[in-house]
Order: C-alpha cells, then structure tokens, then sequence
C-alpha cells in the first residue's frame, strides 16, 4: 500500500528501428536503437526539519548506424555502401535533493560517453572518427533559497558549482 507524501517513479522506452530513411540527409539510418530507463523516488512531509527529499536515477543508451546503401551515390562501390557512419552513446547519471524550511539543496553526477566512426569509399574505407570514446564525466552540487519578503515581492537566490 503506497505511503501518502511518497511517490516512486519507473519508466523505460525502447526503440528498434531499421531502414529510417532520411530524405534530407545523404544517409539513410540501417539501425537506430535506443533504450532509456528511469526511476525516481519522492517523499513530501508536513512535519519535522526536511520537508522534501528526492532521488533519481537514468540511463540512455543509442546506437545509430547509417549508410546511403540506398541511395545512387552508392552505386559502383565494392561494398553495399559508398558512406558509412556508425554513433553510440550512453548517459548514466543521477542526483539526490534535499528541501528544509525554503532551502533546498542537491547533488547531480552523471558520466556521457560518445563514440562515432566514419568510413568512406573517397578514403579506401579507412576508419574516421569523429567522437572516439569521448567520455565527460559530471559532478555538481547547488543550493537555492526563496523568501516572501512582502505581498508583492520574492526573493530567491540560488549558486552551483559544477
């Protein structure tokens, strides 16, 4: 039975897509698969110093090749393709926040990673990354704090530091 003030969050998409064409672009996507799931957990209460207090918790993960396979620049090459491109890339991250008497307060980690290859038949199929595992890796952590001060007027002021 659910706890009243508490609230618990689950969420996942997935997406399998195949042969994505792109009549805008000179690549049409072979495979475009992505999975993204999140969960998350909150408590509000009346009573006490900490008035609220979440969590979170996310990951993504996308993989996307694309090639012009069916387009006529592809015509004459040795493979099925004259251009390739492959891009995977993932997000994993999360963050915790505190609320007392109208201040809150959080911290938020995350770690993306990227990687994107390109061959093409101009370069003999020779491999070309443009993102070869660039990985950033997040760390903040911010504070805020709102008063009423008239009927009219607020005052908020907040930092970060990331």
């Amino acid at each position: 039975m659910p706890h009243p003030g508490r609230t618990i969050q689950l969420s996942y998409t997935g997406q399998q897509a195949d042969d994505v064409l792109y009549p805008y672009l000179q690549m049409d996507a072979i495979s475009d698969h992505a999975d993204r799931f999140r969960v998350s957990y909150d408590v509000t209460r009346d009573h006490g110093p900490i008035k609220t207090f979440a969590t979170e918790a996310y990951f993504t993960r996308v993989g996307h090749s694309m090639t012009d396979q069916f387009r006529t620049s592809s015509v004459g090459s040795m493979r099925p393709y004259s251009m390739m491109t492959r891009a995977d890339s993932s997000i994993a991250g999360g963050k915790i926040q505190v609320g007392i008497a109208g201040a809150t307060a959080g911290v938020e980690a995350s770690r993306r990673s990227w990687n994107a290859m390109t061959s093409m038949m101009a370069n003999q199929f020779q491999p070309q990354y443009a993102l070869p595992d660039a990985t950033t890796d997040s760390l903040g952590a911010y504070a805020a704090y709102g008063r009423a001060l008239f009927e009219a007027t607020r005052l908020d002021i907040g930092d970060r530091v990331d």
